[in-house]
């Protein structure tokens, strides 16, 4: 009998903790409730994410290393640590409060920066599952 755990990853969009991070952490202790699941908590308003400028030196990267399996862009912040936490969960919940009618700054960021992962983790993300957490304030 093969005992393997599901690693869901939470991701607060938000930079500073409070309803996004609550909602976020609730979510995991639920998904924990259902047995079988291991949770992690990542809060992205205490990393530095530089944007994206779009300048593909990591598309040119992987054309010259077609088998590099590790994250590259030439910007040098959290996001390598970032992508390790990322290509290491089976699935997602990531919340961000809402930001004139969008996702914050920070979690923008992230998500342009997983442009290298099309590159080299595309499969590797195939059969992964993630919802997301829209919160609103008054």
């Amino acid at each position: 009998m093969i005992d393997e755990k599901v690693k869901i990853l939470g991701i607060s969009g938000s930079p500073r903790d409070g309803a996004t991070a609550y909602c976020v952490q609730k979510a995991l202790a639920t998904a924990e409730g259902v047995g079988g699941v291991i949770t992690e908590y990542l809060s992205l308003g205490e990393k530095i994410i530089h944007r994206c400028d779009h300048c593909n030196v990591c598309r040119e990267y992987y054309k010259e290393h077609p088998f590099c399996i590790e994250y590259y862009c030439k910007q040098k912040d959290d996001m390598q640590s970032i992508v390790t936490n990322f290509l290491g969960a089976d699935g997602y919940i990531i919340g961000s409060p809402v930001y004139n009618t969008s996702v914050t700054g920070v979690l923008k960021n992230f998500f342009d920066r997983t442009l290298p992962l099309k590159y080299f983790a595309s499969k590797m993300l195939r059969y992964r599952v993630g919802t997301a957490l829209a919160v609103g304030g008054g």
